[in-house]
């Protein structure tokens, strides 16, 4: 009976820190996902002051709105990309934990970061880069350089934060699963000892009502 009880114990304490890592990840999600979003929305302000500084600099004549438009429609694919990313990184890791394979988990977020990377680079040069081009008509071939550059810069330095700050996050959450873990195998370890000594207590019982009779 009491093996019987251990063994409800451990299976209830397994869910109990499987689903403690699940809330985890998901937390983990919404936390790197606010600050990507951050990242984007700051970086792409950066860009468009930039362009505008350059623009009137250069007597480059554009419309305001079109390049605000523009800026704003690039801020919502650009999170919506990365939305996209985390969903995938978020149930890859679920899966992880949920095959028990954890040796997993780092190679998903590297693999996560450089698909982000990938996609931001990409979107950048071939959607936002000759639409900005199309909205100013720049033809001057100096002016296309200097333009394409500060694109650039601003798409490597979005990439950058991002790869920062997902290790960063990753990390939280490796250290969380870590403590979560240890404090399930304390309560296991406890546990069981408890049920040791109502075993013994028991056994010492029954002698006892033997000698007795």
């Amino acid at each position: 009976m009491k093996g019987d009880l251990k063994k409800i114990f451990d299976e209830q304490n397994a869910k109990i820190l499987k689903n403690k890592i699940m809330l985890d990840i998901d937390n983990n999600t919404d936390s790197l996902k606010l600050t990507i979003f951050n990242i984007i929305m700051l970086e792409m302000n950066k860009l468009v002051r930039n362009i505008s500084k350059f623009c009137d600099d250069n007597a480059i004549i554009y419309d305001d709105r079109e390049l605000e438009g523009l800026i704003v429609f690039e801020k919502e694919e650009l999170k919506s990309y990365m939305s996209k990313e985390l969903e995938f990184r978020q149930q890859s890791l679920k899966n992880s934990i949920e095959e028990n394979n954890e040796n997993r988990l780092t190679d998903l977020n590297d693999q996560s970061i450089s698909s982000m990377k990938n996609v931001v680079s990409k979107e950048m040069a071939i959607q936002f880069l000759p639409k900005f081009i199309a909205i100013t008509k720049i033809e001057d071939e100096e002016n296309l350089i200097r333009i394409n550059g500060l694109v650039r810069l601003t798409s490597s330095t979005i990439q950058d934060r991002i790869e920062k700050n997902t290790k960063t996050r990753f990390l939280n959450l490796v250290n969380m699963i870590d403590e979560s873990k240890s404090i399930s195998l304390d309560m296991v370890k406890k546990t069981g000892a408890a049920i040791k000594k109502i075993e013994s207590a028991d056994n010492t019982s029954k002698r006892k009502l033997k000698t007795t009779y």
